[in-house]
């Protein structure tokens, strides 16, 4: 199982577990990723150890996997590094990991 990050409108952002799969993405293979569906339909791609959302597409999942790409590219290795890092934290590691480690 996988975990999102789930950002409430009020009170503190807590993980939430989804059904995803599996991603990768040429150039970050040090990352785990994951896709999944939310109840809108729309195709999100996260960071498997925050929960952190990359891209998302309300059109298909190739879209999806594209605009992840291309975010990705865009903020460089360094950057992901860094904001996974924060992302810890700050809000800690996803359940997924927790678990594993235990």
């Amino acid at each position: 199982m996988n975990y999102a990050l789930y950002r409430q409108a009020y009170g503190k952002p807590k993980f939430v577990e989804v059904k995803g799969r599996s991603v990768k993405f040429k150039g970050f293979e040090e990352f785990g990723f994951f896709y999944y569906v939310t109840k809108f339909c729309t195709y999100e791609v996260l960071e498997s150890r925050t929960g952190m959302s990359i891209a998302s597409s309300d059109i298909s999942l190739k879209q999806a996997k594209e605009r992840a790409q291309e975010a990705l590219e865009r903020k460089g290795l360094k950057y992901l590094q860094k904001i996974t890092q924060k992302m810890i934290k700050k809000y800690g590691l996803s359940p997924k990991y927790k678990e594993a480690n235990s």
